[in-house]
């Protein structure tokens, strides 16, 4: 019998549950509210930061998040919260 490794078990069960993607996992979750906030759960840390880029470090890689007049509203060690006109969000896995 294959051995499965606990990522694939909560996967599985995020899967039987019908939970949103990753919550289990700890992937991240990228939340926008009309193109000036958005929201980032999961993350681990801020790379880089400018009012025009911020980089952000996850689980699966680098979220970049471009725009104007952008800036860090709250953070947690869960949350990340950025205002601002947003231009467009790349993901880097």
């Amino acid at each position: 019998m294959k051995k499965r490794r606990p990522q694939d078990l909560a996967e599985t069960a995020s899967d039987f549950f019908d939970l949103p993607g990753g919550i289990a996992t700890g992937m991240p979750r990228v939340e926008i509210s009309g193109g000036r906030q958005l929201l980032i759960e999961q993350h681990k840390g801020i790379i880089e930061y400018s009012p025009n880029e911020i980089s952000v470090n996850s689980s699966k890689g680098v979220i970049r998040v471009r725009g104007e007049a952008l800036e860090l509203r709250a953070m947690t060690a869960n949350q990340l919260l950025v205002s601002g006109l947003l231009f467009g969000i790349e993901f880097e896995y």
